[in-house]
């Protein structure tokens, strides 16, 4: 026996007026989800097809309101489609009940500490692993708050979900995806559970998100003001600051000389200040007027230029061009040996290769991948580059070239462009084949850094 249009419709129309009752708004795909999940249950039902399964139900701390709108809905079914669901079969209900999303449409939520823990984990490993800090990202925490809210419950309850974004993202986003797998990690450890590559894409979206929020301050310098003189000549000053270095500085604080010691001092560039600073502070100090002259501009203009000169250390850049190997495993032991002998890999580093490919492949499509490790366990950070006669095969797919990206702990390299310019080429099959076609070195770079 199937489930007829009748059906859904009384279902849904049921759950719109149990919606109305206890004063619920929820987007139509997540009412449409829940219906969904119900006619499947029903269906296995009157096919006398019992879950077997015993699930592990926690306790969810549900505000009342759901608590009476699940109770309401168990009723409605057994009524409705005359049946006398087994407590097997409420579970799975509820699973499916709590895991829709709904709850994260009830404003009043209690907050819960485990999965605020969580995140402070996966900021604090992504801050260690990226050297990126996301930690003060408002947005995001409350973002991955209200996605966990939800999606806990399907990696504990192992309700694999699909991702028809997953290749998009993955070509698109290849950072954010890094970092989403490293954050996954951590739900893994805290949660004992295992996370499936379609979840982790859904998480590399807030990432995505945040990347493009700090990518306009990237690269400036944090700056903290130190002045003696009232609240409107600080705010001159930083206008005048703003105005002549807006793209090369942020002001992060404004600060009175005998607040020196509150600063944030370890999240800070450089002190800008007014007036003579007998503290000793851990951070290079320029002196300007209240009234800042040409001289102090240019003063300012001299450090952030000698500062840029000597900002970031050099990105080591290795080509290997046509090379006659034939498959995946002989091209990761030839990185191994080569890596060893250059000296820029610790120990276990294709160990950490092999194990970031086993939870995601980086085989992206149009003939090329990128494997790299989960840990930053690169004595100097280097993308080493390799392209090979022909095509061999990576899982389910096939690659002709490969970045394989090694990175130190603590790295000054911007990242995010790095991983910019690799989207940029998974993205243009013209430029693979270019590269792929390269004879030489100076061929092979005119295509990759224009």
């Amino acid at each position: 026996m199937g489930f007829t249009e009748d059906d859904i419709k009384s279902v849904k129309s049921y759950l719109i007026k149990l919606l109305s009752k206890y004063k619920i708004e929820i987007p139509e795909v997540k009412l449409d989800n829940l219906v969904t999940h119900i006619n499947i249950a029903i269906v296995r039902m009157r096919n006398e097809l019992m879950i077997e399964q015993q699930f592990q139900i926690e306790e969810q701390p549900l505000p009342k309101e759901l608590k009476a709108f699940f109770q309401e809905m168990i009723q409605f079914i057994e009524h409705r489609f005359d049946l006398n669901l087994p407590k097997k079969e409420m579970d799975y209900l509820y699973i499916h009940f709590v895991t829709t999303g709904i709850m994260n449409e009830v404003t009043n939520v209690p907050r819960n500490n485990m999965i605020e823990t969580m995140i402070k984990h996966m900021l604090d490993h992504i801050k260690r692993i990226f050297y990126l800090d996301l930690t003060t990202d408002n947005a995001l925490k409350k973002n991955l708050y209200l996605h966990l809210c939800t999606s806990i419950h399907r990696y504990k309850y192992k309700m694999n979900i699909r991702n028809p974004m997953l290749n998009e993202i993955k070509q698109n986003y290849p950072f954010a995806f890094d970092i989403a797998l490293v954050a996954s990690k951590m739900i893994e450890k805290d949660l004992k559970v295992q996370i499936s590559e379609s979840e982790i894409g859904y998480l590399a979206l807030h990432f995505e998100m945040a990347l493009n929020r700090i990518e306009t301050d990237k690269g400036k310098l944090n700056v903290i003001l130190v002045c003696n003189s009232g609240l409107t000549s600080s705010q001159l000053i930083k206008y005048k600051l703003m105005q002549n270095f807006g793209n090369q500085i942020q002001i992060s604080e404004i600060i009175e000389l005998y607040n020196i010691h509150k600063a944030n001092l370890k999240q800070s560039d450089l002190i800008i200040s007014t007036v003579p600073i007998n503290d000793t502070v851990d951070l290079p100090v320029l002196y300007v007027n209240p009234i800042m002259s040409q001289q102090d501009l240019d003063k300012i203009q001299r450090y952030i230029d000698l500062k840029d000169s000597h900002h970031s250390e050099a990105l080591i850049e290795i080509i290997e061009l046509k090379t006659k190997l034939n498959n995946k495993d002989d091209l990761l032991k030839f990185l191994n040996t080569q890596l060893k002998k250059r000296d820029l890999i610790h120990s276990g580093f294709i160990d950490s290769v092999e194990e970031r490919e086993q939870h995601a492949s980086t085989a992206y499509g149009n003939l090329v991948a990128i494997p790299h490790p989960v840990m930053p366990l690169a004595k100097q950070t280097f993308i080493y580059m390799i392209t090979m006669e022909k095509p061999i095969a990576w899982d389910d797919k096939e690659v002709q070239i490969v970045f394989c990206l090694g990175l130190k702990k603590n790295t000054t390299i911007n990242l995010e462009k790095m991983y910019q310019n690799l989207t940029d080429i998974i993205n243009d099959y013209t430029k693979v084949l270019k590269l792929i076609e390269a004879d030489n070195e100076e061929q092979f770079h005119k295509v990759f850094s224009p």
